[in-house]
């Protein structure tokens, strides 16, 4: 299972400066096997310098790289263009799209034009989002229809899992199921059932942007009971976990449990924990409906 760790500005929570070699000895402790860098922002290039330098350190330390660019379907030609530069300059391992809610809910009608001009890059371009895909009217079965000679442009699933103010670790699974059943439903409208998923993981402290009134601190059972819910609920299509973020909290003290797990976990396929008997009588019950009568 890859182990992807996302950055997103060179800066930790206290206001100073993160360098390359200081993100760099985070990844390294991490276990990282992939650096997920957030470029473009839109149509423009961001932090150029910066993660040329942290992408050529990252490889020199045998991890891969992605991008992370944020679309909007502003200007959707602009983007598209802007973003296959970006794999140009990075020759990145994956693209995770993050559609922007807001603004692709605005430009939506734009969504044709913007996976045309991108078309079906020859690396796996991923659709990030909301965690709940019936709670945002994105047209997800559109993006992932969608096909340029005779490919599909959107190679995988990325929504956020963000449990936004959930702490127990029953509260997490419940959550991860709703997002995961959610995004089912435009999986089978699209006909994409077996489509593979390398999601997002709340490695932040939430707060007032997520509408919650104190810090939502994730703690690393709960962080693993969501992570054990994917891997036995997607199996083989769960390509692996994506961290986000190191440079905003995940170095805080208050994130070291999450942390910790994170680095521990073997980037090797994790092995389902054992079912426990009453989820056994529930699944088989729910396999045979001709019981119920």
């Amino acid at each position: 299972m890859i182990k992807v760790v996302s950055t997103t500005w060179p800066w930790n929570t206290t206001g100073f400066h993160l360098t390359v070699e200081q993100t760099i000895a985070h990844l390294v402790a991490l276990k990282a096997d992939e650096v997920c860098i957030r470029t473009p922002e839109y149509y423009t290039p961001y932090n150029t310098d910066f993660h040329i330098k942290l992408a050529g350190q990252a490889r020199a330390k045998g991890m891969t790289v992605s991008l992370w660019p944020v679309v909007s379907l502003y200007y959707p030609e602009k983007q598209a263009e802007a973003i296959k530069a970006e794999v140009a300059r990075f020759n990145p391992s994956r693209l995770f799209l993050d559609a922007e809610g807001g603004w692709v809910k605005t430009y939506l009608a734009n969504l044709p034009r913007f996976l045309n001009a991108l078309g079906a890059l020859p690396i796996p371009v991923g659709l990030g989002s909301y965690r709940r895909a019936d709670l945002h009217a994105m047209n997800w079965a559109a993006w992932l229809k969608h096909q340029v000679g005779g490919q599909y442009v959107i190679g995988f699933q990325a929504p956020q899992m963000y449990p936004i103010g959930v702490t127990s670790p029953t509260g997490w699974e419940a959550d991860f199921k709703a997002s995961v059943d959610s995004h089912a439903v435009y999986e089978m409208a699209a006909g994409r059932q077996d489509i593979p998923w390398l999601p997002w993981m709340p490695a932040f402290i939430g707060g007032g942007y997520e509408g919650v009134s104190t810090p939502w601190v994730p703690q690393a059972l709960a962080y693993k009971a969501g992570t054990d819910y994917l891997v036995r609920r997607l199996g083989p299509r769960l390509l692996g976990l994506n961290h986000w973020s190191l440079d905003k909290t995940l170095i805080d003290p208050r994130m070291k449990g999450v942390y910790d797990y994170v680095a521990s976990y073997a980037s090797a396929p994790l092995l389902p924990p054992e079912l426990a008997l009453e989820e056994k009588v529930s699944r088989l019950w729910d396999a045979h409906p001709e019981l119920h009568a």
